[in-house]
């Protein structure tokens, strides 16, 4: 075949999911980044779907190579319907008994396998790929094996794999309880147009050892168009499209080559789709002529504006301009008169420049979503440690709360979410991360609130950089701010649980301990969560502007770590010293 011809050392486009030619796209890493998060939670089903060739198999082995070895899994492909059938796959995969012919056996063998593993520290994942196959009785057998656990934690994590047919299944009315149990979900996209070329010229040059193979762009383009971005589509076309070229003793890969390979592959002489109807003509030149006038109009309002304007109706440009030891990014107009930008025709341009709300909702508007939230996060990081580190797929998972709280995770650090109140905000002390859209049109953005002086709020992470400094006030905040707030905070001495209820006995000597450190010496450390400690605890929520009722969750744990000085804690405002008032004690 080709494969001498081109210099490859094997064909890059066989359909095997080879982790050498491992391409993840940002749906991909998504994906990946919800089922991380999802094991380090260890509690309820994840689902993924993605149309047939999107890549699910490609993921769930990737995803299974990076587990530590602390993590025990069995994957089951093509799973057999029947349930004992299937849960004898899973205990041959876990290597353990499956010589029981009935469920409650076979369950009673996986339950003692568990335990003996959640007593070694280990966790257990179940991960079921291709699950449309499966009945729904099946798939209610699989739920009540999310019924083995201990008190505090489940025995086994569940992951589902599957194409779109998954998802109806799911939603059936029998199945309810199996959906109500699905904490996380994820559809797999296609490549973008972009990924396609990327994921093309990666197995490529793996194939060929490096050395570039001249796959012309309009090839891709033109593969593209046929696969719509599925793998496996695109593996089919690009490897077509080489024994085209092959065939006719070219090394060069061209449109015209990739067309005559996907014409053979579509079984037809023509190439592309079928003529436009006469209403389909009609339609398309309507939208051209729309689409000058537009042009026209504009380009006549731009000219009006060149010759005509005056300096009160410019465009608002961003300009970093010193204060002390922070860049602040101040609202400067564009320049028609073609000023020198000395530091005296800056602050004379803008002292008559727009307003701070004006040049901030342009800042909105022009920060890149994925962007804005990679770097809020890394700036955010680097406040509280100069060290951070982010996995690639952490870079774009769909959901917000997954992204932000698999990041802190990586880190050592907890996260905790606050929905539309910036008071709040304010009263927990710590950098966060805010959420902001200027339409309903735009996608948004993130910003870290970093600083809070006087009635100015100043946002760092915008700009030309991490340096930046955006400074708004509580009236630009609310005009575009969604309401999310993402605070990522360090549990110091892992005081877990909520207190009261049902804490380790280390967890309520640590809470003590730090109560004495702050002024609370009358109280023993001892793990009862006494009338004395329910008091202090009541009196730091008070002093703190949080809701006074004694329990110990995450609001309470961030004010009472505010209040050690020693932990080097970066705050919005300064730390004021506490004076602790006991006399009602």
């Amino acid at each position: 075949m080709y494969k001498h011809f081109f210099g490859f050392k094997e064909r890059p486009f066989k359909l095997v999911p080879n982790p050498e030619y491992l391409f993840l796209s940002r749906s991909h890493r998504e994906a990946m980044a919800h089922l991380v998060y999802a094991v380090g939670q260890g509690e309820g089903f994840v689902a993924i779907t993605g149309e047939v060739g999107t890549g699910k198999t490609t993921l769930c082995r990737a995803f299974l190579d990076n587990l530590d070895e602390d993590t025990e899994a069995a994957y089951i492909f093509n799973p057999i319907p029947d349930a004992v059938q299937l849960i004898k796959a899973i205990n041959e995969e876990f290597e353990i008994d499956s010589e029981p012919d009935n469920v409650m056996g076979l369950i009673r063998v996986l339950n003692r396998f568990l335990m003996k593993k959640k007593a070694d520290g280990k966790d257990v994942i179940l991960l079921i790929d291709e699950a449309q196959n499966l009945t729904r009785e099946t798939l209610e057998q699989v739920r009540l094996l999310s019924n083995l656990e201990t008190t505090r934690s489940k025995l086994i994590q569940i992951i589902l794999v599957g194409q779109p047919e998954l998802r109806k299944i799911l939603d059936s009315h029998e199945l309810r309880q199996l959906k109500q149990r699905i904490t996380l979900s994820f559809k797999l996209a296609p490549l973008t147009s972009d990924e396609t070329s990327a994921y093309v010229k990666h197995r490529l040059e793996v194939a060929a050892g490096g050395r570039k193979i001249d796959f012309k762009a309009d090839a891709i383009h033109t593969v593209y168009g046929y696969s719509k971005g599925i793998p496996r589509l695109i593996n089919v076309a690009c490897d077509r499209t080489l024994l085209t070229a092959y065939s006719r003793d070219q090394k060069t890969m061209s449109g015209r080559i990739a067309r005559l390979a996907i014409r053979e592959l579509k079984g037809r002489t023509g190439f592309g789709g079928p003529a436009l109807g006469s209403k389909m003509r009609k339609a398309a030149s309507l939208a051209a002529l729309l689409l000058l006038l537009t042009t026209v109009f504009i380009t006549a309002a731009l000219i009006r504006s060149h010759l005509g304007g005056n300096i009160s109706n410019r465009e608002t440009v961003r300009v970093k301009i010193s204060e002390g030891a922070q860049t602040v990014l101040k609202p400067v107009t564009a320049n028609p008169l073609n000023l020198p930008e000395s530091p005296e025709n800056v602050e004379a341009i803008a002292d008559r420049g727009e307003d701070d709300g004006s040049m901030w909702r342009d800042i909105l508007r022009n920060t890149s979503f994925t962007q804005s939230r990679s770097d809020a996060f890394k700036v955010a990081m680097n406040l509280w440690h100069p060290d951070v580190e982010t996995a690639d797929f952490l870079e774009t998972p769909a959901d917000d709360l997954a992204f932000f709280r698999v990041g802190a995770k990586q880190n050592g650090f907890m996260l905790y979410h606050i929905g539309k109140d910036l008071d709040l905000v304010e009263k927990l002390n710590l950098p966060a991360i805010l959420k902001f859209r200027t339409s309903g049109e735009d996608l948004p953005a993130f910003l870290l609130l970093s600083r809070i002086e006087n009635e100015y709020f100043y946002f760092t992470g915008v700009g030309d950089g991490p340096n930046g400094a955006l400074r708004a006030t509580r009236d630009d905040i609310m005009e575009y701010w969604t309401g999310d707030a993402y605070i990522p905070w360090k549990n110091f001495f892992s005081i877990n649980a909520e207190i009261p209820g049902d804490p380790p006995d280390e967890s309520l000597i640590t809470l003590k301990l730090m109560l004495r450190d702050i002024g609370y010496k009358e109280i023993d450390a001892t793990p009862m969560y006494d009338t004395a400690t329910r008091t202090a605890v009541r009196d730091v929520q008070l002093r703190n502007g949080l809701p006074v009722d004694g329990i110990v969750g995450s609001m309470t744990k961030i004010a009472l770590y505010n209040e050690n000085e020693g932990l080097g804690i970066p705050h919005l405002r300064p730390a004021a010293g506490r004076k602790i008032d006991k006399t009602h004690l």
